[in-house]
Formats: structure tokens, sequence, C-alpha cells
């Protein structure tokens, strides 16, 4: 894989993009033309797919004004099409189920704003998309279903999945709702799972790894399941009250969920930092951050080549059950909580 000549944060700059247009579209373009797209990086995959929707054909620019074309039927005169390449289509997949979410069923009106002039797709373009959309959920349900030996991450997103799938079949038998808002509720969760994928799999090529294997003072160790479990369990609060009987993180500031493991990683430090010597907590930690509480659970489970014994992140979130509440009962009523600086530390800001 190539190195990118721009970097993320640099495309996701409207300034960068609006001094270096020129040279941005003759580095696509370039790449399109020499059939290099698999070498590109998610990030560019993502920016391209946008960047290919507003590049028009040559002839339609010289008849028609920008503002025409741009209000016209786009895919007419597109150049490049992205759903002609295949190597586009995890980032097309992940575009069209953001931009597709809350209306699956692809009858909503749609719009969209580029240089400031709104417009409403027409009725072939959303079919379009739609029949696009159809196909790659095709793929994407035979990945949950046999999945890919050769793909840690994709066997944690599988497994997560599952789980999640039994529990609505759960309520599906106990007839809290019929069989349409079942099939729509694992459609939606056969798409928030890809989302997720397609989130730690950026992270993961943005380090240049297949597996989430991050070490934190020679004690601790992220890895896929955390970053999955963490995600699918703790975060997207519009599913996990509904249907799981799980807390949610609600406070966005918290973590950067594109970027979670260097949040835990911080949090893990800090504790670290500031561990009493009396603690002796096997299996989690508290943290207070915006006047919530936290519980991170982790598990011994793995050996590093050194012989350390690793502790792997399990799960993270807002104190809430009767158990959890039960140990930091225990904990505040313990003669050295005074000593137990980390638990009154707040955490103001976590620079990811």
């Amino acid at each position: 894989m190539s190195k990118p000549k721009f970097s993320a944060n640099q495309l996701a700059d409207p300034r960068f993009e609006d001094v270096n247009s020129a040279d941005i579209l003759r580095y696509f373009i370039q790449k399109i033309s020499k059939n290099e797209l698999k070498k590109l990086k998610i990030f560019e995959k993502e920016y391209l797919i946008i960047l290919m929707k507003n590049i028009v054909k040559d002839e339609i620019q010289n008849e028609l004004n920008p503002p025409d074309y741009i209000l016209a039927n786009k895919f007419k005169y597109l150049a490049f099409n992205p759903y002609d390449y295949k190597e586009l289509d995890e980032a097309t997949f992940n575009h069209l189920v953001l931009f597709y979410y809350d209306n699956l069923d692809f009858l909503m009106p749609i719009s969209f704003t580029y240089n400031g002039i709104t417009r409403q797709y027409t009725r072939e373009e959303i079919d379009l998309d739609r029949n696009k959309f159809n196909q790659l959920l095709f793929w994407w349900k035979e990945q949950l279903s046999v999945g890919n030996k050769s793909s840690p991450l994709l066997k944690e997103i599988k497994d997560e999945y599952h789980k999640k799938v039994e529990i609505l079949k759960e309520y599906f038998n106990q007839r809290s709702f019929g069989y349409n808002l079942f099939k729509r509720n694992v459609l939606k969760w056969e798409c928030l799972m890809f989302y997720i994928y397609f989130i730690i799999k950026k992270y993961l090529q943005s380090r240049d790894v297949k597996e989430l294997c991050e070490v934190v003072n020679n004690k601790y160790i992220i890895t896929n399941y955390s970053f999955v479990h963490i995600l699918s369990r703790h975060y997207f609060a519009d599913f996990n009250t509904i249907y799981f009987n799980k807390t949610v993180i609600r406070d966005e500031t918290l973590f950067d969920p594109w970027n979670l493991p260097q949040g835990v990683k911080i949090i893990i430090e800090l504790f670290e930092e500031h561990r009493p010597n009396w603690d002796t907590e096997k299996d989690h930690l508290f943290f207070r951050y915006n006047l919530t509480t936290y519980i991170l659970y982790f598990k011994e489970k793995f050996v590093d080549k050194l012989g350390h014994k690793l502790k792997e992140i399990r799960t993270l979130y807002p104190v809430s059950t009767e158990s959890d509440n039960k140990k930091l009962t225990i904990l505040k009523t313990q003669k050295k909580i005074i000593d137990y600086v980390f638990f009154m530390i707040k955490i103001r800001f976590l620079s990811l």
C-alpha cells in the first residue's frame, strides 16, 4: 500500500482543500487512470467517492454552468461513477449506510447541498443508491455468516453481531414487537456492525496492523475485542437503550469513538500513575469525568514475549448497575479512600 500524498486531516480541512484542489484532483485522477485504487488508504477512498460525485464529464462542463449541472441528475454526467469500482465498495457501503440509515426503505425524499446549492435527489438516483446498497448488503451478510478466517477483526464483529440477533430474537419471541420490526432491527444492526467494522479497520490501517494489540504500561492490552465490544455495547444509545439492558456512554466528549484505544490508554496511564499501594482490585477500576463515574473492566488473559501477564480491556461504561454501585460503595467506605487520588481526578480534556 503506497504512502498517501495527503493526510486524513488535510483532506478533512476545507481551507487546505480550497488551496490545493487542483493538486488533489490531479492526484486522484492519476490513481484512477493507473488502476491504483486498491493501493489507497480507507480515508482516501472515503474522500474519493465524494469527489467522484462532483467530477462531471468535460463536455458537460462546457455546455452547462456549474449550478446547472450540480442541480441536474448527476449520475448521467459523472466522469467517474464510484459504483463502477469494486475497490471502493467498502467506502461506498459505509457512505450509503450513513446517508440512508434513517431511510432504509429508500422512500423518503433526499436532498443534498454542495457549494451552497441544495437540490432533491431524483427517483432514479435514489433507486441507483438502493440497488448498490442491496448489492453490498448481500456481500456483508455473507461476511457476517461465513466470514473471513484471515480477519481477526471480522471474527469479533461476527460474534458481537450474532449476540445482538439472539437478543432481538428473545424480544420477538416475547412478543415485544412484530416480525416486520424484528427484521428492520436486524437490518439496522447489520448496518451498524458494518459501520463499527469500518471505524476499526480504518484505525488499524492507520497503524499498519491487521489486529489491535496495544500494550499499556506492560500490564494491560487493548484488543479488537475491546474496541468492538465497547463501541457496540456502550455507544449508539438509540439502540442499546431500547433493546439491550446495558448502560451507554452519552457524553460525546469522553472519547473519540474513531480513536477509542488512545482514550482508554490515557485512562489506564492516569490510573497507574495515581494507584495507591493498598489498591488490589483485580478486574476493574473507577474513574470520574464530567461528574459521571465510569467503571472499566479488564481480565488477565495474555502473556507477552517477556513473560508479562497482560490484562485485556473488556468493557467500559457509566456506573449504574447494582453490582457496580456496590463495588463503588465499598471503595468509598474504605478508610484510605482519601489516598485514592485517581478517583478524585476529573479528566477535563482528552487530547487524542
